[in-house]
């Protein structure tokens, strides 16, 4: 990420923040971008500002059918509610989707706070 400022002619600054991706990393962790001069580290241009990890798309959703999230801790503690799905992502993981208090499919994750919870299918529950 790059932070760039101007001041317009009326004399008001303005920020613009900028994206390039990162092209290769260096074996002790140096992220290097294109520029004209070909590949160089992030912080050699002006404006750097960080480096930021970017979501992994999501390539398929796919039902949840039965799977249930519980909440083991927390102010829901002892809530039990079904997912309705789950999101595939790009990079391999698998997040289960639930419905929001707005009746929004919405990550799970979301809705946890900081309490602990699981994700079991009534079918694999002993008697």
């Amino acid at each position: 990420m790059y932070k760039h400022e101007h001041t317009s002619a009326d004399g008001k600054t303005h920020t613009t923040i900028l994206d390039q991706p990162v092209s290769a990393w260096g074996e002790d962790g140096t992220p290097f971008v294109a520029s004209q001069n070909g590949l160089v580290p992030a912080w050699d241009i002006p404006g750097f500002s960080y480096v930021t990890g970017v979501p992994s798309p999501t390539v398929s959703l796919l039902p949840a059918d039965g799977w249930r999230i519980q909440y083991l801790d927390g102010p829901n503690k002892g809530r039990s509610e079904p997912l309705v799905g789950w999101k595939a992502k790009a990079d391999g993981t698998v997040e289960p989707l639930i419905l929001s208090g707005e009746g929004s499919v919405v990550e799970a994750y979301i809705e946890l706070d900081d309490g602990a919870y699981r994700i079991y299918h009534p079918s694999t529950e002993e008697s």
